[in-house]
């Protein structure tokens, strides 16, 4: 969203992401035999441990979330971005 915002499209934007049902029913995120521990942070290529940095490990989660969507390059960076502003 680019500032300057209008606050109805801010709240239809947080209406529309309350509605949306996104369950974690495994802590392991997989695809194929590629396999993410969300608890342990640790990733896994056909089940051997493959070492990874804080940033690396971001953006492999946040790729196997949004499995079958279009995903931008700009997007797992800023997801990657910490509490504090500070990149992992």
């Amino acid at each position: 969203m680019e500032k300057p915002f209008h606050l109805q499209e801010l709240e239809a934007r947080i209406r529309s992401l309350t509605r949306r049902k996104f369950v974690q029913n495994d802590i392991c995120l997989k695809c194929g035999e590629i396999k993410f521990d969300t608890i342990k942070r640790e990733a896994y290529a056909k089940e051997e441990p493959v070492p990874l940095t804080r940033k690396e490990n971001g953006i492999l989660e946040y790729l196997l979330i949004n499995i079958g969507r279009p995903v931008s390059q700009e997007e797992p960076d800023r997801a990657c971005v910490g509490c504090h502003g500070r990149q992992l």
